[in-house]
């Protein structure tokens, strides 16, 4: 899931930045804001989970950070 998502921030908005800007930015990107959206999502103790949300294909992290990234 995690390439989907930065493949869709990156092509949105890098799209004529040289190759070492675009790992650059999907390392911090995911480091920053994927990975903590994501867990958000999946823990047990995460708000998405305490209120109720099936998740059951793991799309709402990356619909989440592609929505509110670009």
């Amino acid at each position: 899931m995690l390439t989907v998502s930065a493949a869709l921030v990156c092509g949105g908005t890098m799209h004529r930045a040289p190759p070492t800007r675009f790992l650059g930015f999907i390392t911090l990107w995911s480091v920053l804001i994927y990975y903590p959206v994501a867990r958000w999502s999946w823990d047990s103790d995460g708000w998405s989970n305490k209120l109720g949300v099936m998740d059951f294909a793991g799309g709402t992290p990356v619909h989440i950070v592609s929505g509110t990234t670009v």
